[in-house]
């Protein structure tokens, strides 16, 4: 019983240690990567679909792509940093970051099929819904990314409150609404993880 209770006792350390400990396993140039896939898409976007509402589906299909690409280079990143480092704190950490990641893309996929499906004249909330969506996921891992981290989560926020209050003399469903906040936000996540993780190891 006495051996059980020390092994409890271990991995609950492990799992405080992967709380309170700085995220080592994401990079700055598979983030900044994701913000290109943005702009890409924003400007696919832009020269084959407009913004007009009635090629919704066309919307959806480019942004649910980009998501797509970008969840999998994402994965692959933290799969080969993981390959690195087999230490069980590392795969304490990693889970926990996905754990924690997890339920706003999950909430972003739910929100986008209800709108397509019950209500598509509300889709110009999308981009906005999105945006803070995503800064809820970033404020979720806050604490296991260098502290400039909430800064990067309160300007998706942000950037997803102007979206909805209809910040700006953009089209609702504008290429731009997206693809220039996940640009900037994307660009500075890299730019932070360099400057605090990569630039001083």
């Amino acid at each position: 019983m006495r051996l059980d209770d020390a092994l409890a006792e271990i991995a609950l350390i492990r799992r405080q240690l992967a709380r309170v400990e700085v995220y080592r396993g994401v990079r700055a140039a598979p983030v900044a990567c994701t913000g290109l896939i943005a702009l890409a898409a924003g400007s696919f976007q832009a020269l084959t679909i407009g913004g007009s509402p009635a090629e919704l589906s066309r919307y959806l299909a480019t942004w649910c792509a980009a998501a797509g690409v970008n969840a999998t280079l994402s994965a692959l990143a933290i799969a080969l940093r993981l390959c690195e480092d087999h230490s069980p704190l590392a795969r304490q950490a990693t889970w926990l970051l996905v754990e924690q990641f997890l339920p706003c893309v999950a909430a972003g996929a739910l929100v986008t099929l209800a709108i397509a499906a019950t209500a598509p004249g509300a889709a110009w909330m999308l981009p906005g819904c999105w945006q803070v969506l995503f800064s809820l996921g970033v404020f979720a891992i806050a604490r296991q990314l260098p502290r400039a981290g909430y800064a990067i989560a309160l300007f998706y926020l942000l950037a997803g409150a102007a979206n909805l209050g209809g910040l700006g003399d953009l089209p609702p469903l504008s290429p731009w609404r997206m693809a220039i906040p996940f640009a900037i936000g994307q660009g500075l996540s890299a730019v932070v993880l360099y400057v605090s993780l990569e630039r001083r190891a």
